[in-house]
């Protein structure tokens, strides 16, 4: 009887330590996971760098000449006045000078509130500046934003496709490695060296020290 308890109580701390091993495998492989992740955002942001670059000057050079010509158009509205000084004073507070108007841009281009900025200078100034606006909204940001994101995905998708890579060849050298440990080992347990495992020769191994 007792030797029986000490068998089922052996079994069971094996069992505990092989649960714990796979708890452990888990949690390195969540790690691995999460550390993989992280990898290919890093590298995506590295690779996107030069692209980033030249999309931030290219979208400077529409916002720098859009904001030179409707601070000059614009000057002359804000100067007469015959119109109205509420409408004057809001343009001028938006389109005044060259560095409001690069504000105002700045924000028309990644905000989103463009209607907010344009429709009252169009209600105020006149609607002949529409196409001007329009022009400005359906080009650089409709098109070209959406074309930069395209790029950033593109780059993203790249850089992730290659990680899979790197890991697939990984993944291969681990197998050649662990195929050449067994086979190694099961040389070393042919001891007659006829290419065949026996009975007697895996109980033998199994009962070796080394």
């Amino acid at each position: 009887i007792d030797a029986l308890a000490a068998a089922q109580d052996g079994a069971s701390k094996v069992k505990l330590l092989k649960l714990l091993r796979v708890t452990r495998v888990l949690r390195v492989v969540r790690a691995i996971t999460m550390l993989r992740q992280l990898r290919v955002l890093l590298l995506t942001i590295i690779a996107s760098i030069g692209a980033f670059g030249w999309s931030i000057i290219l979208l400077l050079l529409f916002k720098v000449a859009y904001a030179i010509v409707l601070t000059m158009v614009l000057s002359q509205y804000i100067l007469d006045p015959s119109n109205d000084f509420d409408d004057r004073k809001w343009v001028n507070k938006h389109y005044g000078d060259f560095f409001t108007t690069m504000y105002s841009m700045f924000e028309i281009t990644y905000s989103g509130s463009w209607p907010s900025l344009i429709r009252p200078l169009l209600d105020a100034a006149g609607y002949s500046y529409a196409p001007f606006f329009l022009l400005y909204v359906t080009f650089v940001v409709f098109a070209v934003i959406r074309i930069i994101t395209a790029l950033f995905i593109k780059e993203t998708l790249d850089c992730a496709a290659h990680d899979v890579e790197l890991a697939m060849e990984e993944k291969k050298l681990k197998a050649s490695q662990y195929s050449e440990k067994l086979q190694a080992l099961f040389h070393s347990m042919d001891y007659n060296g006829d290419g065949t495992l026996s009975f007697d020769e895996m109980e033998a191994a199994l009962t070796d020290d080394q």
